[in-house]
């Protein structure tokens, strides 16, 4: 059997899953208040893309 093939069938499982959710029914989250001494980052980016697919988990 293909190891792959139980993680296929699982992402599709999920995905026939999803459809029945409902959409758009969360309110706007408040923003936080941040202190204007709180740490300041630059993040600079050759391949911004590559930062919006994943996220923050690479920083």
């Amino acid at each position: 059997m293909n190891p792959y093939q139980h993680l296929a069938s699982e992402y599709a499982r999920f995905a026939k899953e999803g459809r029945s959710y409902p959409l758009g029914t969360f309110g706007p989250l408040p923003r936080p208040q941040i202190p204007p001494e709180a740490p300041k980052v630059l993040i600079f980016s050759p391949h911004p893309d590559d930062e919006v697919i994943i996220g923050g988990l690479a920083l």
